[in-house]
């Protein structure tokens, strides 16, 4: 009898100790962008205004979805070709929606210190990010 309770509190350790968006919808995020005209010189900044890459569109980014413990991150994506004004665009974190799956199954730490700690508590948007220039 005793080894079922040791059984069961290890099965609710595990699942209380883990985070949700963490297993599920961790790491990096990839956002592919696209600009008219192709060709276009594309400079992404952090929320702290510090570049992040530089790369010619259309470009995929790898981009880290939190700037911190419990704070989104925000970018802005400056685009620039010869001939046409310069545009500026911003992709923008919010709540991942497997977050929400802590209150189930990832607990307190899960909520608290696992998925704010690895930043899979946010998501970037998955709009694609298409900037329309005119010309100078």
């Amino acid at each position: 009898m005793l080894n079922i309770f040791k059984l069961a509190a290890l099965t609710a350790v595990l699942c209380y100790g883990v985070g949700c968006a963490s297993i599920v919808d961790g790491g990096p995020k990839i956002i592919r962008v696209n600009s008219e005209p192709t060709g276009a010189k594309l400079s992404v900044f952090d929320r702290d205004d510090k570049p992040v890459c530089i790369q010619t569109t259309p470009a995929s980014l790898t981009l880290k979805r939190s700037h911190g413990y419990f704070m989104g991150e925000r970018y802005k994506l400056v685009f620039e070709a010869p001939g046409y004004y310069p545009s500026t665009t911003y992709v923008e974190s919010g709540i991942n929606g497997w977050y929400l799956g802590n209150v189930l199954f990832g607990g307190a730490i899960g909520i608290l210190i696992v998925d704010p700690a690895t930043g899979a508590m946010f998501t970037l948007s998955d709009r694609t990010p298409k900037v329309d220039r005119y010309q100078s």
